[in-house]
């Protein structure tokens, strides 16, 4: 919904993350960072003539921490971001350091478990107890496919150095999504971006992490007139 209606008076770019649907696989894994995908998203900018041109960016979870990211890097080529529950977990570590922890031993489980069970753990912190059993097989086997690349993901997350401070420098608007019954240590992260953005505001939404897919049509009348403001 969100992409027909903002194509309308946008050029929408979608770029997958490394790992995920039509993109590549992380080629050196051992040095992967955020770093890899901000080129990424640049290449692909500057190859359908787009790189002199205002952007504003629109991210959910690891999506969301890499927008951040690329804001805090190139604050003067961004002319709006809207995030849905970015997951910066490295930020936590100032003042939050209980539900940093709480993420980074979670990070170290789940590469310490086999991927079914990792899987299994991952879908359900982000969503209802139960979740993961109740997916079609074929879906749970997807999943534990995935988590290799999850587990760059954290390490991508993890390795991020910008400061809570260094977003003063992203002045452009901004929109900060929720979802009502999300983790806390999201709510928490969430709350601490919006309060170190300058010219942000905080929506909370129903439903929970994953409520760009789950509540799709709210998330999106939300992002529209966001950026159409």
């Amino acid at each position: 919904m969100a992409i027909k209606v903002l194509s309308e008076h946008f050029t929408c770019i979608n770029v997958d993350i490394c790992g995920y649907g039509r993109a590549p696989e992380v080629f050196d894994k051992k040095h992967y960072s955020f770093t890899d995908e901000i080129d990424r998203i640049k290449d692909t900018i500057e190859a359908i003539g787009l790189a002199q041109q205002p952007i504003r960016l629109v991210g959910h979870s690891c999506g969301g921490a890499i927008a951040l990211a690329m804001a805090v890097k190139l604050p003067e080529q961004i002319a709006g971001i809207a995030l849905f529950e970015p997951v910066a977990f490295h930020l936590l570590k100032e003042g939050c350091t209980s539900h940093y922890q709480q993420i980074h031993d979670f990070a170290m489980h789940l590469k310490n478990i086999p991927n079914d069970q990792a899987a299994q753990a991952f879908v359900n912190f982000w969503n209802p107890e139960g979740f993961f059993q109740a997916l079609p097989d074929k879906v749970q086997r997807q999943m534990a496919n995935y988590m290799d690349k999850v587990h760059l993901d954290f390490q991508g997350i993890l390795a991020e150095t910008y400061q809570l401070h260094d977003l003063a420098s992203i002045t452009c608007p901004a929109l900060v999504m929720v979802g009502k019954h999300t983790q806390p240590v999201s709510k928490v992260l969430s709350n601490e971006i919006c309060q170190h953005l300058p010219n942000a505001q905080m929506v909370e939404l129903s439903g929970g992490h994953m409520a760009p897919i789950s509540h799709e049509e709210q998330v999106s009348k939300q992002l529209v007139a966001f950026l159409k403001a």
